[in-house]
């Protein structure tokens, strides 16, 4: 029996002039995979972003890139930025939000008042490394502010 393709896999992907039909589907079906990935697509692996570890913090040169990198993909994230606020928050980023903002909470607290952003990078590996090592606290503080968080969700939905 043959295999039918859908209109998507059928669609031009444009992409580097010299790149033949071999590479050019080698590079189609890495990016079925990536996006299956984050699924938990059938046929892969799927892979836990928020339990990966980053063993060590980024050299000059790579935050530079990576700088580069986020300004070409702005726009893509500015319209799926625009989606999510469209959509409520599942309980499962709700409880995200929570441990992200007490995890903010115990930076200021350990940084004397100063954001992220504010700190040097080398103090902020530091502290980060601190903050690792307080998930207990973390979640506790987390489970306080579940409520809050839950409320000013509502309050978002309920601003539209």
């Amino acid at each position: 029996m043959a295999d039918f393709f859908t209109f998507k896999e059928l669609m031009a992907i444009p992409g580097p002039e010299d790149e033949t039909q071999d590479e050019a589907y080698l590079r189609y079906r890495a990016y079925k995979r990536r996006r299956n990935s984050d699924t938990g697509g059938p046929a892969y692996e799927s892979v836990d972003h928020e339990t990966a570890e980053v063993d060590e913090a980024l050299t000059t040169t790579q935050r530079l890139a990576k700088s580069r990198q986020m300004k070409r993909y702005a726009s893509r994230i500015a319209v799926g930025r625009r989606k999510a606020m469209k959509r409520t928050a599942d309980p499962a980023r709700i409880k995200r939000r929570a441990q992200k903002s007490a995890r903010m909470a115990l930076f200021k607290k350990l940084s004397k008042g100063l954001s992220p952003s504010e700190v040097p990078y080398a103090r902020r590996a530091e502290l980060e490394k601190k903050l690792d090592k307080m998930k207990g606290r973390i979640e506790r503080m987390a489970k306080k502010m579940l409520p809050k968080v839950r409320q000013k969700e509502r309050d978002r939905k309920r601003a539209k």
